[in-house]
This record gives structure tokens, C-alpha cells and sequence, in this order.
């Protein structure tokens, strides 16, 4: 992704945060308690994807962007980066979601797949998911625990096809950054755009010839408050499955949505029945969302821009609550909230405008 495209997304984004959308319905928790903004390491200031370990849930899997490392990151559920594994035959051409489910349909063993699959300008003909045998980690990892581990391998890849389109050419190949593993092995995407502004949830076939295939199952058309800006920030980045399976989260720019399969067990018709969990303050292209080791509640997280030195990768944790939290417990930090975040962004394009005269 172009730097310019990344200031693009930044500048909305932002205005997206500030108009979460609202969907009526009953929530899953009465409330979520939001916590202060965790700083992450600089290590990880691309943060794209995230999910909970299934070997050992006290750490969460992450990884970076479009030209960042091969590896991926343990983090804690404070955020703490405790260590970093090669991922031996990948590429991260544009890694962008991760999920940890079985290894194929039935089986108790425990894999994590990295959708490959990032693709603002809708060319690239090489998209894949990586799937690798997950590491037990250790309770107490340490840089020799870590090392111990070995060499972690691409143990299958999947080929991404999706399905032709009848609309523009753009639809027969879109841009998907979420991915998510259900306990069953079923594996599904959603676009981030697609028709009209709509979404489209897939579900992805694993084995024979048609393994990589991608099914259209259902679209939905995201709303909001901000008229002709709606298709930037109702930008679908990231999807997670609950652990028991009955629920699933799908993030956008703005806002994290619950669906609730116990309710509508049918995939396809559970996507048109989405209800909004938790806003996600201050997350500037928040671009990953995970289930937390309780199963109810959620962690998400957002990328750094490179051109902004005073943003940092944050992380948040919204922990769900049985009564309604006041107020000033589910309220970001101040200096992670719109105004100051806007303000931020402007003086250092600025400052950057002053001194360049374009941005690659």
C-alpha cells in the first residue's frame, strides 16, 4: 500500500471513528469496559492481524503488513511482545488477517492461517492463505524457549480464487483483508469493499481441485452517518470466530460487530444480522480484531503510519461485562482521541509537505 493511499485511509479513518455506526439490538454483554490504549512495540508498528493462540491462550498471534517480515509475533494480553517466529516458504507480499483453527474439517490438531490476501488496487493474481502447524508455546516464553521451538514451515497453501462477477471487473477480484477459521475447519473471508458498497462474507473451499475457491454467500451493506465516506470507513479489516464457534466478530474502521450463530446458525443469513459490540476509540486504521481467552470478550488493534512519528501501534482490550459501565470507564485516553489525533496527523503532513514535494 502506497504511502499516499495510507494518509488517504489515515485522514478518513479518523472521521469514521468519530460516527460509529448503530445497529438495534440486543448485545451478547450488557457492556464492555475499553481499556487506556496499550503502546506496542515498534516491532510491530504494522499491525494487520491478530489471534488467539488455541496450544496455549494466554498469547495472542500477530503479524505486519505489506513488506514487513515473514514472522509472526507472540504478544500478552497486555500487549507485551514476548517473541518472534520465522514463518520458513511464506512471503508476506501483503499479509493482512490471521486465524487458529483446525488443521483441516474434523481434526483436533491446531493450525494458524495467514490470509496473504491484501489488494487496494485489485491486480494481484497471487493471492494465498498460508497454513502452519501451531507451536505449543511455553507459559513462560523466553528468548531460549522460543528458539527451542525450531523452524515453523508452511505446511499447506491455499490459492485464492474467487468467483466471477457480473458487475465491474474490480468485484471479480476484490481487496479482503479479514479471515477467520470456525472449531469445525470451515474457513471464510469478507471483502472490504465490494458492490454498492456492500460486503460479501465467503466461505472458502479447503480440499480437492477446488481448494482456494471462494463461494459468495452473503452481502451487507454497512450504514453510517457520514453520507459519500461511508464505502472508506465501513471498510471491512478484520473477522474473528468465537472459541465455542457460536459467535463471530467482523470489524470495520469504526466499529466491531457481533453475530450470533445460536440465533441464525445459517452463515449466510447470520451475516444480514449484525449488531454492533463496541467502538474502537482512537484505533487510526485499526486493521485487526480477536477473541480474548474468556470468549466474550475482544482485543483489537491498529497500525502505525510510517510518515507519523508521534502515533504509535496500539492495542486495546474491550473485557465484557455483566451490568453497564459508566462512563468514564469505557473513555479512551485523551491524547488518543479525535481532535488530538486529527490535530497530529495534520501538523506532521504538513511539516513533511514542507520539506518534499510529493509523497510516494
Amino acid at each position: 500500500m502506497s504511502k499516499r493511499h495510507r494518509l488517504f485511509l489515515y485522514l478518513f479513518s479518523i472521521g469514521a471513528l468519530a460516527h460509529p455506526v448503530l445497529v438495534h439490538a440486543e448485545p451478547v454483554c450488557a457492556s464492555y469496559e475499553t481499556s487506556e490504549p496499550i503502546e506496542l512495540a515498534d516491532e510491530i508498528e504494522e499491525i494487520s492481524g491478530m489471534a488467539l493462540s488455541r496450544m496455549n491462550p494466554k498469547y495472542f498471534w500477530a503479524h505486519t503488513d505489506s513488506g514487513g517480515e515473514s514472522a509472526l509475533y507472540v504478544l500478552n494480553e497486555k500487549g507485551e511482545l514476548k517473541g518472534k517466529i520465522d514463518i520458513v516458504g511464506s512471503l508476506n507480499t501483503d499479509w493482512e488477517d490471521i486465524a487458529v483453527g483446525p488443521c483441516e474439517k474434523g481434526s483436533e490438531e491446531s493450525c494458524i492461517y495467514i490470509g496473504d490476501m491484501g489488494d487496494n488496487l485489485t491486480k494481484r493474481t497471487d493471492k494465498k492463505v498460508y497454513i502452519v502447524k501451531e507451536p505449543r508455546l511455553p507459559d513462560v516464553i523466553t528468548p531460549e524457549s522460543i528458539a527451542a521451538l525450531g523452524d515453523v514451515v508452511v505446511w499447506k497453501t491455499l490459492h485464492v480464487k474467487y468467483p466471477a462477477s457480473k458487475e465491474a471487473s474490480y468485484y471479480s477480484n476484490p481487496d479482503c483483508e479479514s479471515l477467520m477459521v470456525s472449531p469445525k475447519g470451515e474457513i471464510f473471508v469478507v471483502s472490504k469493499q465490494s458492490e454498492g458498497g456492500r460486503q460479501t462474507l465467503y466461505r472458502m473451499h479447503r480440499d480437492g481441485k477446488r481448494a482456494g475457491e471462494l463461494e459468495a454467500l452473503s452481502s451487507y451493506l454497512f450504514t453510517s452517518q457520514l453520507g459519500n465516506l461511508k464505502p472508506l470507513f465501513n471498510a471491512v479489516t478484520a473477522a474473528d470466530f468465537a472459541p465455542d464457534g457460536k459467535r463471530f466478530i467482523v470489524r470495520t474502521y469504526a466499529a466491531v460487530y457481533e453475530y450470533d450463530l445460536d440465533k441464525y446458525p445459517d452463515m449466510a443469513e447470520c451475516f444480514q444480522h449484525p449488531r454492533v459490540v463496541v467502538d474502537v476509540p482512537g484505533e487510526l486504521q485499526g486493521e485487526s480484531a480477536a477473541y480474548m481467552a474468556d470468549g466474550k470478550s475482544i482485543a483489537t488493534s491498529a497500525e502505525k503510519y510510517h510518515m507519523l512519528e508521534t502515533l504509535k501501534p496500539l492495542m486495546h482490550t474491550h473485557l465484557c461485562q455483566d451490568t453497564p459501565a459508566p462512563a468514564d470507564k469505557i473513555d479512551a485516553d485523551a491524547k488518543y482521541k479525535l481532535a488530538s489525533g486529527l490535530r497530529r496527523v495534520l501538523e506532521s503532513v504538513a511539516t513533511r509537505s514542507s520539506t518534499t514535494a510529493t509523497i510516494e
